[in-house]
């Protein structure tokens, strides 16, 4: 199957667009981007229940911050 063939597969079968765009939980948070972490069953959550903002070392820099911000300013619910 080609790379194109894979991706549009994926496409078809992903089925975690039905979930809304702000978490579930109202809950951000900072992982280490390494692959074999899986962070939602780790800490009881499914996908969906959080913002996951994974980089090098889980250490909020900079950039980590901004996404933490990004996260609570344009993707949280608004009250009111």
């Amino acid at each position: 199957m080609t790379c194109s063939g894979r991706t549009q597969r994926f496409a078809e079968d992903f089925r975690w667009a039905i979930l809304p765009m702000p978490p579930a939980k109202k809950l951000a948070i900072v992982a280490c981007m390494d692959a074999r972490l899986t962070i939602e069953p780790a800490l009881g959550l499914k996908t969906g229940d959080a913002h996951i903002i994974r980089n090098a070392g889980g250490i909020v820099t900079e950039d980590a911050i901004r996404s933490l911000l990004i996260s609570h300013y344009l993707l949280a619910p608004r009250s009111g």
